[in-house]
């Protein structure tokens, strides 16, 4: 069962998952209401007339911004807490390091893969209907992030090798063969530097799919304690949880972004000549069409979680 210091530190999660997105709605008014995000916009397009030029400027300057105004909530959510509770064994350094280098690649993600310059794209071409355009892109653009999130994103801040006990390794894929799962490469990363947590998960899929086992997993339980996390990761797979939870996602897109279009759409309305914003396919807009997606999101939650546990529970079984 839970002891009090397990439940306070549960209870504590579970207040800043709700805190979280509501600290993000007042960060986004912030710069709204400040008139930041139309310097930003003016700054962006003093340095290019291209729609993705600015869009990139735009973006740098805003996610930044976010990055900066978010920083004490983040260090205290994945680093003070953490390490108040015994967990982390993550220095300061370390954490506010793998902190960068998130911030920077999802700039550089914009950059290289200029998905958000096509998305405001279709905002200015169609603004009453650019909903539609963006959600149905939302489940393509979810399977290339599967595919790429374990060979491109996670070995930025972890480092992944081939599990070295050849023993477990071969009970695992046999697992696998039981329930009729394809042989995979099996990896156990380095999260022994980071956290005391235990872990195991599958990810990617076809020829990027992976079994990762936290080496803390490998110190902290036994050889058939491994085997049955693995069983519970195994389930998700042949109840195919992956594709079931895409499906949710992508249909439910449609609903969430038209919600998120007449919620922005009607902040703009009443607010738009106090921050200097002339439309939501305005780049200073960016700021409430975020939080307009924040605030649907955090409408949906308890949906959202009751699915979860509803696959988890599916998975033990």
């Amino acid at each position: 069962g839970f002891t009090p210091e397990n439940r306070a530190y549960s209870q504590t999660r579970v207040f800043l998952r709700l805190v979280g997105p509501l600290y993000g709605i007042f960060v986004g008014f912030l710069l709204l209401f400040t008139g930041l995000s139309r310097r930003f916009r003016d700054m962006a397009h003093g340095l290019g007339h291209r729609l993705y030029v600015r869009v990139l400027v735009y973006f740098t300057l805003y996610a930044t911004a976010i990055f900066v105004l978010s920083l004490p909530l983040a260090w205290f959510e994945e680093y003070a807490l953490e390490h108040q509770y015994g967990l982390s064994t993550q220095s300061f350094g370390g954490w506010l390091g793998d902190s960068l280098k998130g911030h920077v690649f999802s700039i550089v993600a914009v950059g290289v893969v200029p998905l958000l310059a096509l998305a405001w794209g279709r905002i200015v071409a169609s603004p009453r209907r650019w909903w539609a355009w963006i959600a149905a892109g939302t489940l393509p653009v979810a399977l290339v992030a599967i595919v790429l999130q374990p060979i491109v994103f996670d070995p930025l801040f972890n480092k992944f090798t081939p599990l070295h006990d050849a023993a477990l390794r071969s009970d695992i894929l046999a697992l696998g063969a039981r329930a009729g799962i394809p042989g995979r490469n099996v990896y156990e990363v380095d999260m022994s530097a980071k956290t005391k947590k235990i872990n195991a998960y599958v990810s990617g899929f076809g020829a990027s799919q992976r079994i990762v086992l936290w080496d803390t997993a490998l110190k902290g339980l036994k050889h058939d304690e491994i085997l049955f996390v693995m069983g519970h990761e195994m389930g998700h797979y042949v109840l195919g949880h992956m594709w079931k939870y895409l499906a949710v996602v992508s249909l439910g897109a449609f609903a969430a972004f038209w919600a998120c279009a007449q919620l922005a759409g009607a902040l703009v309305r009443r607010f738009g000549a106090q921050w200097g914003v002339e439309g939501v396919s305005d780049l200073a807009a960016m700021p409430a069409l975020f939080l307009s997606l924040t605030i649907v999101t955090l409408v949906t939650m308890p949906a959202m979680n009751a699915l979860s546990c509803q696959v988890e529970h599916e998975s033990d079984v």
